[in-house]
C-alpha cells in the first residue's frame, strides 16, 4: 500500500459526493412512494402525507393495533422515541375533524446508516483488476454503491515537501448489482491507484479509499486441467500435464513459471522439479501407492517486491469411494473470505501403476486452511 494524499482523496471524495446527492437526493429512489426510512435506536418523526400545515390529525396502525410506547401525537405529526423493530411497519393518518376523513399512509423501515466497507484489491493477470467489499455492518435497509478508482500520478511537492498526486477518475464498473465486486480494465502494471467503494442507504453514506499497486495485488489464478496419468509397462513413472489459467494473457514479457511438486501421500515431504513446459514425466514414483501431485504457479520476470514465495501449508484432501488405492483428488476448501498467499496451485493425487487419468480441478488456497 502506498501513503495516503491528501489532495488525491478530497477529489475522489468531492466527486463521490456528488454522486450521492445526485442519488441519494429523491427518496422514490429507493423504493415505492410513501416509505419513510429511520434510525433504529432514534427518534423517528412520522408526518401525515395528505394533512395541510396546522391540521389535527389522528394516527392508527392497521388491525387495531396501538402506536407504540411512548408515542406522542403533534398535529399532523406522530413522534416515535427511541424506535426499535416493533416500530416498523404501516400507519395511517386521518383528519379529526371531518368524520375520520383518510389524509394518507406511510410505512416506516428502520435500520442503521453505513459505515466504511472492507475492501480487498485483487488481480488475476497483469492488464486488469478487481476490487471486492462487504459492508462495515448490516443496515437492514436498501444499500447501493458508488465504485470509482483514479490512477496516482505525481504532479511535484507542495512547500512542505508533501508529494502532490492527480489523475483523472474512472469508474470502477460493477458485474451486477447484486455482487460486490467492481473491475477495472486496461490497467496499467507500473502504476499504482486509489480506489473509492461508497456505501449509500436511504440514511446516509460512507466511503472507503484504498491505495493498490497492481504489483502487489497481482495473484495468478492456478493453472486449469491438471492431468495425471500412468504410463502403462512403467510402475515407477508419472505423465503430469496441465494448461494455462485462461484468466492470464501469455505474452512473451510476463510468462508463467510453475513447479511439479510430488510424494507418496504416506510421505511427508515434497519432491518437486521445474518443467520448463507444461508437461512433466515423474521417474522415480513409488510403484503400488498413492502420490500427491501439486503444481504451483509463480509469475516470472516480475519485480523483487513481489510476493512469490511462501512456505507450503498443509494440504488437506478428500478420498473418493472405491478401494484404496483408487484415484485421489486434493484440494483446498475456499474461505469465506479468502486470504491469497503465494503459491496459488492445482493438485491431484493417482496411484503409480493404478490406470488413473482423470483431470483435477485447480482451486486456489486460502491462508489458515
Amino acid at each position: 500500500m502506498s501513503s495516503r494524499s491528501p489532495g488525491l482523496g478530497r477529489a475522489i471524495m468531492m466527486l463521490a459526493a456528488a454522486l450521492v446527492s445526485a442519488t441519494a437526493s429523491d427518496p422514490e429512489d429507493w423504493g415505492p412512494a410513501g416509505v419513510q426510512y429511520g434510525r433504529l435506536g432514534e427518534t423517528v418523526i412520522l408526518t401525515c402525507p395528505g394533512a395541510a400545515s396546522g391540521m389535527a390529525v389522528s394516527w392508527h396502525r392497521p388491525g387495531a393495533r396501538a402506536l407504540p410506547p411512548g408515542s406522542v401525537t403533534g398535529q399532523r405529526e406522530l413522534l416515535l422515541p427511541q424506535a426499535d423493530p416493533s416500530a416498523e411497519g404501516d400507519y395511517s393518518c386521518r383528519d379529526r375533524h371531518l368524520d375520520g376523513r383518510p389524509l394518507g399512509s406511510v410505512t416506516l423501515r428502520l435500520g442503521h446508516p453505513p459505515i466504511r466497507p472492507t475492501v480487498t484489491c485483487r488481480a488475476a493477470d497483469y492488464e486488469n483488476f478487481s476490487c471486492s467489499w462487504s459492508p462495515g455492518r448490516a443496515s437492514h435497509l436498501p444499500t447501493r454503491y458508488l465504485t470509482s478508482y483514479r490512477k496516482k500520478t505525481l504532479t511535484g511537492a507542495n512547500s512542505g515537501g508533501r508529494l502532490l498526486w492527480s489523475g483523472e477518475v474512472g469508474v470502477c464498473e460493477q458485474e451486477h448489482p447484486e455482487v460486490r465486486r467492481c473491475v477495472v480494465c486496461g490497467s496499467e502494471f507500473w502504476s499504482e491507484y486509489r480506489v473509492n467503494v461508497t456505501e449509500l442507504n436511504p440514511l446516509g453514506a460512507s466511503a472507503r479509499l484504498l491505495d493498490v499497486s497492481m504489483q502487489t495485488i497481482l495473484r495468478p489464478d492456478p493453472p486449469e486441467a491438471l492431468r495425471v496419468e500412468s504410463v502403462p509397462g512403467a510402475p515407477h513413472r508419472l505423465r503430469v500435464s496441465w494448461a494455462y489459467p485462461a484468466s492470464w494473457p501469455r505474452q512473451p514479457h510476463f510468462l508463467l513459471r510453475f513447479r511439479l511438486q510430488y510424494r507418496p501421500l504416506l510421505h511427508r515431504s515434497w519432491s518437486m522439479v521445474e518443467p520448463a513446459g507444461l508437461e512433466e514425466l515423474i521417474t522415480d514414483a513409488v510403484a503400488g501407492l498413492p502420490h500427491a501431485v501439486r503444481v504451483p504457479i509463480f509469475p516470472s520476470r516480475m519485480p523483487k517486491s513481489s510476493h512469490t514465495t511462501v512456505s507450503h501449508p498443509r494440504f488437506p484432501f478428500t478420498q473418493n469411494a472405491g478401494p484404496p488405492w483408487s484415484r485421489r483428488l486434493l484440494w483446498s476448501p475456499w474461505a469465506s473470505s479468502p486470504s491469497w498467499s503465494w503459491p496459488l496451485w492445482a493438485s491431484f493425487s493417482c496411484c503409480c501403476g493404478c490406470g488413473c487419468g482423470a483431470p483435477g480441478k485447480a482451486r486456489p488456497r486460502s491462508r489458515g486452511s
